[in-house]
Protein backbone atom coordinates (compact mmCIF):
# COMPACT_ATOMS: atom_id res chain seq x y z
CA UNK A 1 0.00 0.00 0.00
CA UNK A 2 2.71 2.51 0.64
CA UNK A 3 4.61 2.31 -2.68
CA UNK A 4 1.33 2.23 -4.62
CA UNK A 5 0.37 5.17 -2.65
CA UNK A 6 3.80 6.91 -3.40
CA UNK A 7 3.43 5.41 -7.24
CA UNK A 8 -0.03 7.30 -7.79
CA UNK A 9 0.93 10.49 -6.00
CA UNK A 10 4.44 10.75 -8.10
CA UNK A 11 1.99 10.89 -11.45
CA UNK A 12 -0.06 13.91 -9.90
CA UNK A 13 3.35 15.54 -8.27
CA UNK A 14 5.03 15.37 -11.90
CA UNK A 15 1.37 16.45 -13.07
CA UNK A 16 1.67 19.31 -11.60
CA UNK A 17 4.83 19.98 -11.72
CA UNK A 18 4.80 20.11 -15.88
CA UNK A 19 1.29 22.53 -15.55
CA UNK A 20 3.10 24.69 -13.27
CA UNK A 21 6.13 25.11 -15.79
CA UNK A 22 3.90 25.59 -18.56
CA UNK A 23 2.10 28.04 -17.10
CA UNK A 24 5.26 30.01 -16.28
CA UNK A 25 6.49 29.44 -20.00
CA UNK A 26 2.96 31.00 -20.82
CA UNK A 27 3.23 34.16 -19.51
CA UNK A 28 7.08 34.20 -19.75
CA UNK A 29 6.97 34.21 -23.58
CA UNK A 30 3.29 36.37 -24.12
CA UNK A 31 4.40 39.02 -21.30
CA UNK A 32 6.79 39.78 -23.24
CA UNK A 33 4.72 39.06 -27.04
CA UNK A 34 2.00 41.11 -26.21
CA UNK A 35 3.49 44.63 -24.71
CA UNK A 36 1.88 46.21 -21.50
CA UNK A 37 -1.69 47.01 -22.36
CA UNK A 38 -2.29 43.55 -24.32
CA UNK A 39 -0.98 41.18 -21.69
CA UNK A 40 -3.01 43.24 -18.81
CA UNK A 41 -6.06 42.31 -20.89
CA UNK A 42 -5.32 38.44 -21.46
CA UNK A 43 -4.08 38.38 -17.24
CA UNK A 44 -7.66 39.26 -16.53
CA UNK A 45 -9.21 36.77 -18.97
CA UNK A 46 -6.65 34.08 -17.70
CA UNK A 47 -8.32 34.81 -14.21
CA UNK A 48 -11.29 34.67 -15.14
CA UNK A 49 -10.51 30.93 -16.55
CA UNK A 50 -8.79 30.08 -13.62
CA UNK A 51 -12.00 30.80 -11.40
CA UNK A 52 -13.76 28.89 -14.26
CA UNK A 53 -11.72 26.10 -13.45
CA UNK A 54 -12.32 25.87 -9.65
CA UNK A 55 -15.82 25.42 -10.75
CA UNK A 56 -14.60 22.79 -12.34
CA UNK A 57 -12.60 21.46 -9.49
CA UNK A 58 -15.65 21.54 -6.98
CA UNK A 59 -17.57 19.48 -9.65
CA UNK A 60 -14.85 16.78 -10.10
CA UNK A 61 -14.48 16.52 -6.03
CA UNK A 62 -18.06 15.47 -5.71
CA UNK A 63 -17.95 12.97 -8.58
CA UNK A 64 -14.85 11.04 -7.29
CA UNK A 65 -15.93 11.40 -3.71
CA UNK A 66 -19.65 9.50 -5.11
CA UNK A 67 -18.00 6.81 -7.29
CA UNK A 68 -15.13 6.04 -4.83
CA UNK A 69 -17.85 4.94 -2.36
CA UNK A 70 -19.22 2.60 -4.75
CA UNK A 71 -16.27 1.12 -6.51
CA UNK A 72 -16.75 -2.43 -5.10
CA UNK A 73 -20.49 -2.36 -6.77
CA UNK A 74 -20.06 -2.79 -10.64
CA UNK A 75 -23.95 -2.40 -11.61
CA UNK A 76 -24.14 1.11 -9.55
CA UNK A 77 -20.72 2.16 -10.78
CA UNK A 78 -21.25 1.94 -14.07
CA UNK A 79 -24.94 3.88 -13.54
CA UNK A 80 -22.51 6.48 -11.54
CA UNK A 81 -20.42 6.93 -14.36
CA UNK A 82 -22.28 7.44 -16.60
CA UNK A 83 -25.07 10.00 -15.30
CA UNK A 84 -21.61 11.75 -13.53
CA UNK A 85 -20.76 12.45 -17.59
CA UNK A 86 -24.09 12.94 -18.56
CA UNK A 87 -24.32 15.55 -15.66
CA UNK A 88 -21.24 17.18 -16.32
CA UNK A 89 -21.72 17.56 -19.85
CA UNK A 90 -25.39 19.19 -19.55
CA UNK A 91 -23.86 21.67 -17.01
CA UNK A 92 -20.77 22.70 -19.70
CA UNK A 93 -23.18 22.91 -22.82
CA UNK A 94 -25.52 24.82 -20.53
CA UNK A 95 -22.46 27.13 -19.23
CA UNK A 96 -21.19 27.44 -22.89
CA UNK A 97 -24.46 29.36 -24.10
CA UNK A 98 -24.97 31.85 -21.12
CA UNK A 99 -21.37 33.08 -21.60
CA UNK A 100 -22.03 33.22 -25.37
CA UNK A 101 -25.19 35.02 -24.61
CA UNK A 102 -23.21 37.33 -22.32
CA UNK A 103 -20.10 37.71 -24.21
CA UNK A 104 -20.57 41.10 -25.46
CA UNK A 105 -21.97 43.01 -21.96
CA UNK A 106 -18.90 40.98 -20.51
CA UNK A 107 -16.22 42.34 -22.97
CA UNK A 108 -18.01 45.83 -22.20
CA UNK A 109 -16.94 45.25 -18.51
CA UNK A 110 -13.40 43.62 -19.00
CA UNK A 111 -12.20 46.41 -21.74
CA UNK A 112 -11.64 43.98 -24.04
CA UNK A 113 -12.30 45.42 -27.88
CA UNK A 114 -12.09 41.82 -29.68
CA UNK A 115 -15.22 40.05 -28.83
CA UNK A 116 -13.67 36.49 -30.01
CA UNK A 117 -11.58 36.86 -26.79
CA UNK A 118 -15.15 36.35 -24.65
CA UNK A 119 -16.41 33.79 -27.10
CA UNK A 120 -13.25 31.51 -26.50
CA UNK A 121 -13.60 31.76 -22.95
CA UNK A 122 -17.12 30.52 -23.31
CA UNK A 123 -15.90 27.50 -25.20
CA UNK A 124 -13.40 27.18 -22.84
CA UNK A 125 -16.23 27.17 -19.65
CA UNK A 126 -18.07 24.71 -21.10
CA UNK A 127 -14.98 22.52 -22.45
CA UNK A 128 -13.45 22.56 -18.48
CA UNK A 129 -16.92 21.70 -16.91
CA UNK A 130 -17.39 18.46 -19.05
CA UNK A 131 -13.91 17.66 -18.49
CA UNK A 132 -14.25 17.94 -14.89
CA UNK A 133 -17.01 14.96 -14.97
CA UNK A 134 -14.25 13.01 -16.66
CA UNK A 135 -11.42 13.92 -14.44
CA UNK A 136 -13.73 12.74 -11.04
CA UNK A 137 -14.46 9.76 -12.81
CA UNK A 138 -10.65 8.63 -13.11
CA UNK A 139 -10.30 10.47 -9.71
CA UNK A 140 -12.79 8.26 -8.14
CA UNK A 141 -11.76 4.83 -10.03
CA UNK A 142 -8.15 5.53 -8.76
CA UNK A 143 -6.75 5.86 -12.29
CA UNK A 144 -3.85 8.39 -11.68
CA UNK A 145 -1.63 7.71 -14.25
CA UNK A 146 -5.01 8.43 -16.53
CA UNK A 147 -6.13 11.57 -15.07
CA UNK A 148 -2.63 12.40 -14.96
CA UNK A 149 -1.79 12.77 -18.60
CA UNK A 150 -4.88 14.75 -18.70
CA UNK A 151 -3.38 17.43 -17.01
CA UNK A 152 -0.30 17.29 -18.96
CA UNK A 153 -1.88 16.62 -21.97
CA UNK A 154 -4.22 20.04 -21.93
CA UNK A 155 -0.92 22.08 -20.19
CA UNK A 156 1.28 20.65 -23.30
CA UNK A 157 -1.57 21.56 -26.12
CA UNK A 158 -2.56 25.16 -24.43
CA UNK A 159 1.00 26.68 -23.70
CA UNK A 160 2.65 25.44 -27.41
CA UNK A 161 -0.15 26.62 -29.31
CA UNK A 162 -0.01 30.08 -27.35
CA UNK A 163 3.63 30.04 -27.35
CA UNK A 164 3.30 29.75 -31.62
CA UNK A 165 0.07 31.85 -31.76
CA UNK A 166 2.12 34.82 -30.09
CA UNK A 167 5.32 34.45 -31.73
CA UNK A 168 3.57 34.83 -35.19
CA UNK A 169 2.41 38.26 -34.00
CA UNK A 170 -1.46 37.06 -32.58
CA UNK A 171 -3.36 38.86 -30.55
CA UNK A 172 -4.50 37.60 -26.92
CA UNK A 173 -7.34 36.17 -28.94
CA UNK A 174 -5.40 33.56 -30.36
CA UNK A 175 -4.17 33.15 -26.74
CA UNK A 176 -7.44 32.16 -25.43
CA UNK A 177 -8.31 30.08 -28.07
CA UNK A 178 -5.55 27.93 -26.96
CA UNK A 179 -7.14 27.76 -23.66
CA UNK A 180 -10.50 26.13 -25.48
CA UNK A 181 -8.29 24.21 -27.70
CA UNK A 182 -6.28 22.68 -24.99
CA UNK A 183 -9.16 21.29 -23.04
CA UNK A 184 -10.69 19.96 -26.35
CA UNK A 185 -8.15 17.92 -26.72
CA UNK A 186 -8.13 16.53 -23.10
CA UNK A 187 -11.59 15.85 -23.38
CA UNK A 188 -11.04 13.41 -26.23
CA UNK A 189 -8.26 11.86 -24.16
CA UNK A 190 -9.87 11.93 -20.84
CA UNK A 191 -13.19 10.02 -22.93
CA UNK A 192 -10.55 7.14 -24.26
CA UNK A 193 -9.28 6.95 -20.48
CA UNK A 194 -12.44 6.61 -18.99
CA UNK A 195 -13.83 3.76 -21.72
CA UNK A 196 -10.47 1.99 -21.09
CA UNK A 197 -11.22 2.26 -16.91
CA UNK A 198 -14.64 1.27 -16.62
CA UNK A 199 -17.70 0.50 -18.66
CA UNK A 200 -20.45 2.85 -18.73
CA UNK A 201 -24.31 2.60 -18.52
CA UNK A 202 -26.68 5.40 -19.11
CA UNK A 203 -29.67 5.76 -16.46
CA UNK A 204 -31.00 6.03 -13.12
CA UNK A 205 -27.73 5.80 -10.73
CA UNK A 206 -30.05 5.74 -7.87
CA UNK A 207 -28.63 8.39 -5.50
CA UNK A 208 -30.52 10.56 -2.92
CA UNK A 209 -30.62 13.93 -4.34
CA UNK A 210 -30.59 15.48 -0.84
CA UNK A 211 -26.98 13.55 0.22
CA UNK A 212 -25.06 14.57 -3.18
CA UNK A 213 -26.19 17.79 -2.07
CA UNK A 214 -24.77 18.31 1.35
CA UNK A 215 -21.95 16.86 -0.10
CA UNK A 216 -21.25 19.60 -2.51
CA UNK A 217 -22.35 22.81 -0.40
CA UNK A 218 -19.72 22.95 1.78
CA UNK A 219 -17.27 22.50 -0.39
CA UNK A 220 -18.54 24.32 -2.90
CA UNK A 221 -18.87 27.80 -1.20
CA UNK A 222 -15.72 27.42 0.96
CA UNK A 223 -14.25 26.57 -2.56
CA UNK A 224 -15.37 29.75 -4.65
CA UNK A 225 -15.15 32.16 -1.29
CA UNK A 226 -11.14 30.85 -1.32
CA UNK A 227 -11.51 31.64 -5.07
CA UNK A 228 -12.87 35.01 -4.86
CA UNK A 229 -10.60 36.22 -2.49
CA UNK A 230 -7.89 35.56 -5.08
CA UNK A 231 -9.43 36.98 -8.10
CA UNK A 232 -11.77 39.83 -7.28
CA UNK A 233 -8.95 42.30 -6.69
CA UNK A 234 -8.08 41.67 -10.35
CA UNK A 235 -10.88 41.91 -12.00
CA UNK A 236 -11.82 44.87 -10.01
CA UNK A 237 -8.04 46.54 -10.70
CA UNK A 238 -8.83 45.73 -14.75
CA UNK A 239 -12.08 47.70 -14.42
CA UNK A 240 -11.05 50.43 -12.53
CA UNK A 241 -7.32 51.48 -13.50
CA UNK A 242 -5.83 51.87 -16.65
CA UNK A 243 -4.62 49.53 -19.35
CA UNK A 244 -0.83 50.05 -18.30
CA UNK A 245 -1.60 49.74 -14.64
CA UNK A 246 -3.83 47.18 -14.72
CA UNK A 247 -0.84 45.50 -16.38
CA UNK A 248 1.27 45.90 -13.49
CA UNK A 249 -0.98 44.86 -11.17
CA UNK A 250 -1.30 41.46 -13.49
CA UNK A 251 2.23 41.08 -12.75
CA UNK A 252 2.23 41.81 -9.38
CA UNK A 253 -0.53 39.12 -8.96
CA UNK A 254 1.11 36.13 -11.07
CA UNK A 255 4.72 36.92 -9.14
CA UNK A 256 2.99 36.94 -6.04
CA UNK A 257 0.49 33.80 -6.02
CA UNK A 258 4.15 32.06 -6.01
CA UNK A 259 3.43 32.12 -2.34
CA UNK A 260 0.18 30.48 -2.52
CA UNK A 261 0.88 27.69 -4.69
CA UNK A 262 4.03 27.28 -2.41
CA UNK A 263 1.33 25.52 -0.33
CA UNK A 264 -0.86 24.85 -2.68
CA UNK A 265 -0.75 21.07 -2.15
CA UNK A 266 -1.53 20.75 1.67
CA UNK A 267 -5.44 20.95 1.27
CA UNK A 268 -5.45 17.61 -0.83
CA UNK A 269 -3.25 15.75 2.01
CA UNK A 270 -4.84 17.73 4.83
CA UNK A 271 -8.52 16.81 4.22
CA UNK A 272 -8.53 13.40 3.99
CA UNK A 273 -6.18 12.56 6.72
CA UNK A 274 -8.59 14.70 8.84
CA UNK A 275 -11.58 12.75 8.02
CA UNK A 276 -9.77 9.78 8.51
CA UNK A 277 -8.54 10.66 11.92
CA UNK A 278 -12.23 12.18 12.90
CA UNK A 279 -14.13 8.73 11.43
CA UNK A 280 -11.48 6.37 13.39
CA UNK A 281 -12.22 8.24 16.63
CA UNK A 282 -8.62 9.62 16.53
CA UNK A 283 -7.49 12.89 17.15
CA UNK A 284 -8.12 14.19 13.50
CA UNK A 285 -6.21 17.48 15.22
CA UNK A 286 -2.86 15.67 14.89
CA UNK A 287 -2.66 17.01 11.03
CA UNK A 288 -2.54 20.19 12.44
CA UNK A 289 0.70 20.44 13.29
CA UNK A 290 2.66 19.31 10.21
CA UNK A 291 0.65 21.04 8.24
CA UNK A 292 1.20 24.36 10.22
CA UNK A 293 5.02 23.89 10.59
CA UNK A 294 4.94 23.46 6.63
CA UNK A 295 3.10 26.52 5.97
CA UNK A 296 5.39 28.42 8.51
CA UNK A 297 8.56 27.18 6.85
CA UNK A 298 7.38 27.54 3.25
CA UNK A 299 5.94 30.81 3.59
CA UNK A 300 9.03 32.16 5.88
CA UNK A 301 11.56 31.09 2.72
CA UNK A 302 9.01 32.30 0.32
CA UNK A 303 8.72 36.11 1.78
CA UNK A 304 12.48 35.80 2.02
CA UNK A 305 12.83 35.27 -0.97
CA UNK A 306 10.28 37.87 -2.36
CA UNK A 307 12.01 40.83 0.18
CA UNK A 308 15.45 40.14 -1.02
CA UNK A 309 14.71 39.55 -4.50
CA UNK A 310 11.66 41.36 -5.77
CA UNK A 311 13.45 42.82 -9.33
CA UNK A 312 14.76 39.22 -10.14
CA UNK A 313 11.16 37.77 -9.76
CA UNK A 314 9.50 40.04 -11.68
CA UNK A 315 12.03 40.19 -14.47
CA UNK A 316 12.28 36.34 -14.95
CA UNK A 317 7.93 36.18 -14.40
CA UNK A 318 6.94 38.89 -16.95
CA UNK A 319 10.34 40.78 -18.35
CA UNK A 320 11.76 44.42 -17.22
CA UNK A 321 8.92 46.44 -18.66
CA UNK A 322 6.98 45.39 -15.64
CA UNK A 323 9.84 47.01 -13.05
CA UNK A 324 7.23 48.97 -11.95
CA UNK A 325 5.94 46.30 -10.13
CA UNK A 326 8.68 45.20 -7.83
CA UNK A 327 7.73 47.80 -4.92
CA UNK A 328 4.54 46.00 -4.60
CA UNK A 329 5.67 42.36 -5.07
CA UNK A 330 6.51 41.66 -1.47
CA UNK A 331 3.11 42.95 0.13
CA UNK A 332 1.12 41.30 -2.66
CA UNK A 333 3.32 37.78 -1.38
CA UNK A 334 1.99 39.04 2.76
CA UNK A 335 -1.42 38.98 1.61
CA UNK A 336 -1.11 35.18 -0.92
CA UNK A 337 0.81 33.53 2.60
CA UNK A 338 -2.37 34.73 4.76
CA UNK A 339 -4.65 32.97 1.94
CA UNK A 340 -2.55 29.79 1.50
CA UNK A 341 -2.62 29.63 5.35
CA UNK A 342 -6.46 29.74 4.65
CA UNK A 343 -7.03 27.55 1.84
CA UNK A 344 -5.02 24.66 4.32
CA UNK A 345 -7.02 25.02 7.16
CA UNK A 346 -10.46 25.00 5.16
CA UNK A 347 -9.42 21.79 4.06
CA UNK A 348 -8.85 20.58 7.41
CA UNK A 349 -12.56 21.77 8.60
CA UNK A 350 -14.15 20.10 5.67
CA UNK A 351 -12.41 16.98 6.71
CA UNK A 352 -13.88 16.83 10.05
CA UNK A 353 -17.14 18.20 8.98
CA UNK A 354 -17.02 21.81 9.81
CA UNK A 355 -18.99 24.56 7.98
CA UNK A 356 -19.27 27.12 10.87
CA UNK A 357 -16.85 29.02 8.85
CA UNK A 358 -18.50 29.60 5.59
CA UNK A 359 -20.88 32.95 6.34
CA UNK A 360 -17.41 34.91 7.89
CA UNK A 361 -15.54 33.49 4.68
CA UNK A 362 -18.37 34.95 2.15
CA UNK A 363 -18.78 37.77 3.82
CA UNK A 364 -15.29 38.55 3.50
CA UNK A 365 -15.20 38.62 -0.27
CA UNK A 366 -18.57 41.07 -0.58
CA UNK A 367 -16.60 43.56 2.06
CA UNK A 368 -13.06 43.04 -0.18
CA UNK A 369 -14.95 43.72 -3.19
CA UNK A 370 -17.14 46.60 -2.30
CA UNK A 371 -13.81 48.25 -0.35
CA UNK A 372 -11.86 48.30 -3.46
CA UNK A 373 -14.80 49.75 -5.38
CA UNK A 374 -14.84 52.70 -3.17
CA UNK A 375 -11.11 52.76 -2.10
CA UNK A 376 -8.96 52.90 -5.14
CA UNK A 377 -6.96 55.87 -6.11
CA UNK A 378 -3.42 53.64 -6.35
CA UNK A 379 -2.67 50.47 -6.59
CA UNK A 380 -0.64 50.48 -3.05
CA UNK A 381 -3.97 51.24 -1.59
CA UNK A 382 -5.96 47.88 -2.99
CA UNK A 383 -2.77 46.11 -1.90
CA UNK A 384 -3.77 47.05 1.35
CA UNK A 385 -6.98 46.47 0.98
CA UNK A 386 -6.63 42.66 0.11
CA UNK A 387 -3.74 42.67 3.07
CA UNK A 388 -6.23 43.55 5.77
CA UNK A 389 -9.24 41.44 4.07
CA UNK A 390 -6.83 37.78 3.80
CA UNK A 391 -5.78 38.46 7.14
CA UNK A 392 -9.17 38.50 8.59
CA UNK A 393 -10.22 35.52 6.67
CA UNK A 394 -7.31 33.65 8.14
CA UNK A 395 -8.57 34.87 11.63
CA UNK A 396 -12.21 33.76 11.02
CA UNK A 397 -10.86 30.34 9.56
CA UNK A 398 -8.64 29.84 12.71
CA UNK A 399 -11.41 31.24 14.96
CA UNK A 400 -13.64 27.78 16.40
CA UNK A 401 -11.16 25.63 15.27
CA UNK A 402 -11.36 23.35 17.98
CA UNK A 403 -14.84 23.45 18.73
CA UNK A 404 -15.99 20.27 16.31
CA UNK A 405 -14.10 17.63 17.25
CA UNK A 406 -10.71 19.23 16.12
CA UNK A 407 -8.74 18.54 19.82
CA UNK A 408 -10.75 15.75 20.98
CA UNK A 409 -11.45 12.27 20.12
CA UNK A 410 -14.83 11.83 18.17
CA UNK A 411 -16.63 9.91 15.81
CA UNK A 412 -18.31 12.22 12.56
CA UNK A 413 -21.97 11.92 13.51
CA UNK A 414 -24.23 10.47 10.90
CA UNK A 415 -26.96 12.24 9.86
CA UNK A 416 -30.01 9.55 9.80
CA UNK A 417 -32.01 11.74 7.12
CA UNK A 418 -29.19 10.55 4.58
CA UNK A 419 -29.49 7.31 5.78
CA UNK A 420 -33.71 7.48 5.67
CA UNK A 421 -32.90 8.86 2.04
CA UNK A 422 -30.45 6.21 1.19
CA UNK A 423 -33.08 3.46 1.91
CA UNK A 424 -35.43 5.26 -0.63
CA UNK A 425 -32.98 5.44 -3.45
CA UNK A 426 -32.67 1.93 -3.09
Amino acid sequence: MPWEFIRHSSWIFSATLFVNVAMFAFHFVLSRKLGLAQYGALYTVISMATFIAVLGGILTIVIARLIAEHRREPQKLSLLCGSALKMSSYIGIAFFFVLLALSIPIAQFLRVPDIAVVMFLALFAGGQLALAGLRGVLQGLQEFPRLAMTLIVEAFVRTGLAIAMATLGSGIAAAVGAYAVGTIIAIAYAVLAVRRSTHLSFGAAGMAAGRVARLSFGAAFSTLAIAALGIIDVLLVRHYFSNAASSIYGAVSLAGKMVYFAVGFLPTIVLPKATAGALSGDRPARVLLPASLIILFMSFVSLAVFWLLPGPIVAAMAGHQYDAAVPLVFRYAVAMTFLGASNAFVAYRLGVNDFSFIPAALLLVVAEGVAITFLHRTLDEVIAIVIVVNAVVLAAVLFGLGRKSAFTPRVLEIDPMLIAEEIQAH
